[in-house]
């Protein structure tokens, strides 16, 4: 497979750098020691579409896919902003809404966390898994109980 950013991926590689370049470690680390979120850097980037990648443009998303937000986190890293709220929000959960929730869920969230207004995140909870979502043996059943 051919990891090589088309054009749209490397402009937005581009204009992802030169927002984390504007705001810098510093401002980064400064959020991180105040124990603050890095919202200024959040809502810029989801102005430019960063966290509407995996999301369908149906649901307000640009539809392109885990591979330019890979690309996103990519030069987000190499600028020292490691906002890992990012894969699990934009990424994984944008993503389990988009494919799996119901329509209603998908106008609730979507639009909120694509706009970087909203902020999704999940837990694991089970205790043998630890941060290995692979590893959960927990599983739901739909069951229907007949009264009487």
């Amino acid at each position: 497979m051919d990891f090589t950013p088309d054009a749209d991926c490397q402009a937005l590689a581009e204009t992802v750098a030169k927002i984390c370049a504007k705001y810098g470690r510093a401002y980064y680390l400064d959020c991180f020691e105040k124990k603050e979120f890095a919202w200024d850097l959040w809502r810029e980037l989801a102005g430019i579409g960063c966290w509407g990648l995996c999301v369908p443009e149906e649901h307000g998303g640009t539809g392109l896919g885990m591979r330019a937000m890979g690309l996103v986190f990519e030069v987000m890293a190499r600028h020292g902003m490691p906002i890992t709220l990012a894969a699990v929000g934009p990424a994984l959960a944008g993503t389990v809404i988009s494919r799996h929730g119901t329509p209603d869920q998908a106008r609730r969230y979507l639009p909120r966390l694509v706009s970087g207004e909203g902020v999704i995140c999940f837990a694991i909870t089970e205790p043998q898994a630890g941060t290995n979502t692979f590893k959960i043996k927990t599983r739901s059943e739909e069951h229907t109980s007949e009264r009487s």
